[in-house]
């Protein structure tokens, strides 16, 4: 199996803010075991510090992608397996952690007073959990889940957030989602 070094940074400032993992460089073949992950904050390219989160199952990054990190509300968060972690931004200490979901968050993406979190879709077990797709608070507190089509149970990706209004898919609609409530508002069946 070839493997690379996935890596995404966030800047703030002076500092720069980093997750990477272990993972296939092949499309459709699973990562590694030893996804090795690391969180680490540099200031004008000197490391400050750095925190690694061990081997934890991470998203298929050729595949779709992925965003694990991002700064809301005075704190960093950062989606490891599936895992959040709320860190103090300065010194990476961890204030808070939410487990969720039995597959690795995906994506995460700001949201005006709330983050949205997708947990990858492939096998996400949603008669336990309900959706891949939720709305936290900087509390860490489950705000919503998203609705799903029932025939298809998962999202595929977060597209963008316009005018209070989530756009996102599933393998065969474009949905639109109420900001506030997770409910769908409109869908376009795309196959």
């Amino acid at each position: 199996m070839k493997t690379k070094r996935y890596i995404q940074t966030i800047e703030l400032g002076s500092r720069t803010y980093e997750v990477s993992f272990n993972g296939s460089n092949e499309l459709g073949e699973p990562n590694p075991a030893n996804t090795d992950v690391k969180l680490r904050c540099f200031h004008d390219s000197s490391p400050l510090w750095l925190m690694d989160l061990g081997n934890q199952i991470m998203p298929d990054g050729p595949w779709h992608g992925f965003s694990l990190l991002l700064y809301f509300e005075e704190y960093l968060y950062c989606g490891a397996g599936n895992i959040i972690y709320k860190m103090i931004p300065e010194t990476g200490e961890i204030i808070d952690k939410m487990v969720f979901g039995n597959t690795p968050i995906s994506f995460m993406k700001r949201a005006p007073e709330k983050v949205l979190v997708l947990y990858s879709h492939y096998h996400f077990d949603d008669r336990k959990y309900g959706s891949n797709l939720i709305a936290i608070n900087k509390e860490m507190q489950i705000l919503w889940k998203a609705e799903v089509i029932p025939s298809l149970g998962t999202y595929g990706h977060i597209q963008d957030v316009i005018d209070n209004k989530v756009l996102c898919n599933t393998s065969e609609y474009a949905c639109i989602l109420d900001i506030t409530t997770g409910k769908i508002v409109d869908k376009v069946f795309t196959k």
